[in-house]
């Protein structure tokens, strides 16, 4: 379910490589120069945060069973 949050203001769209060969060759950019896998990887976002849009340091949400070793994922 879908929940407004204050730390954040923007629409956001997600890329996925499947659909365009561009963001394939991006993602693949993104592996050989990070030398890391991007098999368990999030496709990519862009955010438009617009006039007065903002974007504060986070937590995000997740499952605690799917969080690593450190606990949830800081943004």
């Amino acid at each position: 379910e879908y929940k407004p949050v204050d730390f954040r203001t923007s629409q956001v769209a997600w890329l996925d490589e499947k659909e365009n060969a561009t963001i394939q060759q991006v993602n693949q950019r993104i592996a050989q120069a990070t030398q890391l896998s991007l098999d368990h990887a999030e496709m990519l976002q862009i955010s438009n945060y617009g006039i007065g849009g903002h974007y504060e340091t986070h937590l995000d949400y997740g499952e605690r069973k799917r969080a690593g070793k450190d606990g949830l994922r800081l943004a």
